[in-house]
């Protein structure tokens, strides 16, 4: 994906829609409510959606509790826990300490606590390692780690082999290695493997653990002291932390320390220790009266009646046969639907038939992997788990059949192997109205009607792809073999209603990131070329820019042939196991379009501004001059026009082999400096296929004798591969040699030389594509905003690409 922008307007866009369709940032009513019911939007509902899994948020001790610390301290005791505490907090501390063998600090949230201990108990000379599935208040903390230097990375969810590597592999470099993970996690309910991390801590000396059990702590282990403590006893390089706002009922989070001197020195130097607000005293009186619970023999009656109901709830999902993604003993429960329009119209439905659970979208999941998130709490009833599960079946059902999708599509979207039971009939669709045509090579094609669709657009018309196609085919290296696919979809009339190109090619992962972050990744690619790397399943190719996608807005049937589109790549991207989906590309999609992607798992995001010139109708330089604003022609003036008589311009339609490497290398010389877009190198087959095509047009520049720079060759300092398409000049590729740009600006001077061409041959517009927008401006470029949408089915290497971001940038300043 490309910048941080990007990704805020992506969750933006998705929140918002929730909020429009009343699923998500929802109010309870006014009404008093007590139990599992609450009201929203006006109705009543059962509540699905609480992590109080032991339900003790209505007991009358808690409640005592907090109307008893009210009456004897008022409603707030305004201090830094730095300078003065509450006297409740002793209490409550020595009841933790005694519920969980630690020595314990109780904290604000979960997340200042978080960003209290780990700035402290990482030093400068560790590592972390952080579960790529470890919750967000983890990662924010781990964040504040990066400027200090640091080394942070991330490891697939609970891949302990992987994890091992990495610690043999940082042992020699780091003083500590430190571990970062959840216990249960909170959107799938899966665990973390502590018995593997037990063998890893006796195994390796340098190996610490720091384990969030946030959704693990009171409903399980003696005493509620949590999942992870009842796998193993707190180890002496492991620190636990629990959240206070779950199961225990009231508010806070608590770290779970190995020994004092850690824990004085989270109280001395952890900053929401000096500078956030404490526990104010209603909270630490229910704090104190649920700990005294937890230390008696009741909490185990709460604690089987919830283990009861997550077995009935376990039994009815596999009578039912509910594709639940992890089937834990957690009573969190995930039921993947895949894409966000199946998950938006079943929770639409559950909420109108009195049941209210979570939506599990995107930033939580990837996109695609959306689904319908419960928790079962101990005040459920057996009737209620069953009717929500009986009701949710017949609900999905019924929208998987009205969206033409099925259970195997969803389990291939979680990458599940199980099977279902019960095949879904599809609606009766528009698709038997239109006809899908697929072709392997654009020579299948009628050329005239391609044209037609494609004239004067980018390097997209029928010769340019089969020149694409030829060259992109049977070579060595793999990043230089793409696969085509050329689709076409007509009404009954034989009407064109949607016409693209397919591709399949091997794309750099990090290539919309930044300069810093590409540089910082191509280090390692020295070693492995191909780090970072996945194939990519897109409507264009890494090479062409414009319009590729032609769809007819006016047809009455366009949405069907879309949806049809989509379902051919979704299908295409499950055989071919492709992590990446882009469609591109996009001037500002309507809000209709874009709903349509985001409904099938895609993300919209910005590409690079596209730069061209459609204004030619001008006949001297004094007319030129009138295009360009003030700043511009000043830039122009000194940039261009004072150099222009230093060089000559020719057009090489006779070139030798020697003329063709010749301009490989010149193209190199820009490639290896340009991380703007960071692709792979293009095979110099290429620019064979390009200098022998009447299709194509090469123009070279050269300096003039008197400004012969030393060791010139008598070759071309600069050229540009130009492509013709109707009236559209396209420039494709260039090279330049630094020398002649840093004393003579080449690069300007060949620009404004190929403005020149494209006007002397009558063209009506110079697409001059991505990157070198401020150059590109002092001749006149305008810009066109160009958004694509992605899907991305595993983001581990995009979250490994924000690691890398966050230490770029720290190395550029």
């Amino acid at each position: 994906m490309g910048s941080f922008n990007d990704f805020l307007d992506a969750v933006d866009n998705i929140i918002e829609d929730g909020k429009k369709r009343k699923i998500i940032h929802l109010f309870t009513g006014e009404d008093n409510f007590e139990g599992n019911r609450i009201q929203l939007n006006n109705k009543e509902l059962v509540n699905f959606g609480s992590c109080s899994y032991l339900g003790l948020e209505f007991d009358k001790r808690l409640k005592a509790g907090a109307i008893e610390a009210v009456t004897k301290f008022g409603t707030q005791f305004s201090s830094s826990r730095s300078y003065v505490s509450l006297g409740l907090y002793t209490e409550l501390e020595q009841l933790f300490n005694q519920m969980f063998g630690a020595h314990c600090i109780v904290t604000p949230t979960t997340t200042l606590g978080h960003i209290a201990a780990i700035p402290v108990l990482v030093n400068d000379e560790d590592a972390v390692i952080v579960d790529h599935q470890v919750h967000s208040s983890v990662q924010t903390a781990v964040s504040l780690l990066k400027p200090r230097g640091v080394h942070v990375e991330l490891v697939r969810h609970n891949k302990m082999d992987d994890l091992e590597k990495k610690i043999i592999q940082l042992r020699t470099k780091h003083k500590r290695i430190w571990y970062m993970a959840d216990g249960i996690y909170s959107m799938y309910g899966d665990a973390c493997p502590m018995a593997d991390i037990e063998r890893l801590l006796k195994k390796y000396k340098q190996f610490h653990a720091y384990i969030d059990d946030a959704h693990g702590t009171s409903w399980y282990g003696e005493n509620g002291k949590g999942y992870v403590l009842s796998q193993m006893d707190l180890h002496e390089r492991m620190v636990v932390v629990a959240s206070l706002a779950k199961s225990f009922a009231v508010g806070g989070g608590v770290l779970m320390l190995p020994n004092k001197y850690t824990e004085s020195k989270i109280r001395n130097c952890g900053g929401p220790m000096i500078f956030s607000g404490p526990l104010q005293p209603a909270n630490l009186g229910a704090a104190i009266a649920s700990a005294k619970i937890h230390l008696s023999p009741e909490i185990k009656q709460y604690q089987q009646a919830l283990w009861d109901n997550i077995k009935y709830t376990k039994r009815v999902i596999a009578d039912l046969d509910l594709p639940c993604v992890s089937l834990s003993d957690s009573p969190v429960f995930f039921i993947g639907v895949s894409l966000p329009k199946i998950g938006y119209a079943t929770i639409e439905q559950l909420m109108n038939k009195g049941h209210y659970v979570n939506l599990g979208i995107y930033p939580a999941v990837p996109l695609k992997n959306t689904g319908i998130r419960f928790t079962i709490t101990r005040l459920h009833t057996k009737a209620q788990i069953k009717s929500l599960l009986q009701d949710m079946k017949m609900i999905l059902n019924e929208v998987i059949a009205a969206h033409d999708f099925s259970y195997e599509k969803i389990y291939k979207a979680f990458r599940r192997s199980m099977k279902p039971r019960l095949s879904i009939a599809s609606k009766k669709s528009d698709n038997q109205q239109l006809k899908v045509s697929r072709y392997q090579c654009i020579n299948e094609v009628d050329k005239q009607l391609w044209n037609s669709l494609f004239h004067s657009q980018g390097i997209i018309d029928h010769n340019a792809l089969g020149l694409l196609q030829q060259t992109f085919s049977n070579n060595i290296r793999k990043e230089h073999n793409w696969e085509f696919e050329y689709i076409l979809i007509k009404d009954e009339q034989q009407k064109i209603v949607l016409a693209t190109f397919l591709t399949v090619s091997l794309n750099k992962d990090d290539m919309m990131s930044s300069r810093e972050v590409s540089a910082e990744v191509e280090l390692a690619r020295q070693a492995d070329p191909y780090y970072l790397t996945s194939e990519v399943l897109s409507v264009g190719t890494p090479l062409t820019e414009g319009q590729q996608l032609y769809l007819d807005r006016k047809h009455p049937l366009w949405k069907t042939a879309l949806n049809q589109l989509l379902e051919i790549i979704s299908k295409k991207q499950t055989e071919r196991k492709i992590n990446q989906v882009v469609i591109r590309d996009f001037e500002d999609p309507d809000t209709v379009l874009e709903k349509i992607f985001i409904d099938n798992g895609f993300l919209k995001y910005k590409l690079p501004d596209n730069n061209y010139i459609d204004d030619l109708d001008w006949n001297d330089m004094e007319e030129f001059r009138q295009l360009l604003s003030k700043n511009s022609y000043t830039n122009f003036r000194r940039e261009v026009k004072r150099n222009l008589d230093k060089f000559e311009v020719s057009v090489n339609n006779n070139p030798s082999t020697e003329d063709i490497r010749h301009w490989y290398s010149l193209y190199m010389n820009i490639r290896g400096k340009n991380l703007t877009i960071n692709t792979f190198d293009l095979p110099c087959k290429l620019f064979d296929m390009m200098a022998n095509s009447e299709d194509w047009v090469t123009i070279e520049l050269f300096p003039k004798k008197e400004y012969i720079l030393p060791e010139y060759d008598n070759k071309a300092i600069g050229v540009a591969f130009l492509q013709k398409n109707g009236n559209t000049l396209n420039a494709a590729i260039g090279g330049i040699d630094y020398k002649y740009q840093e004393t003579y600006r080449a690069y300007l001077c060949l620009l404004y030389q190929i403005l020149l061409w494209a006007k002397a041959n009558n063209f009506d517009r110079l697409n001059l594509g991505y990157t070198a927008d401020r150059e590109k401006r002092k001749i006149s470029a305008k810009q066109s905003t160009v958004y694509a949408f992605m899907q991305i089915q595993d983001d581990f290497n995009m979250r490994v690409i924000a690691q890398t971001s966050a230490k770029a940038k720290r190395v550029a300043v």
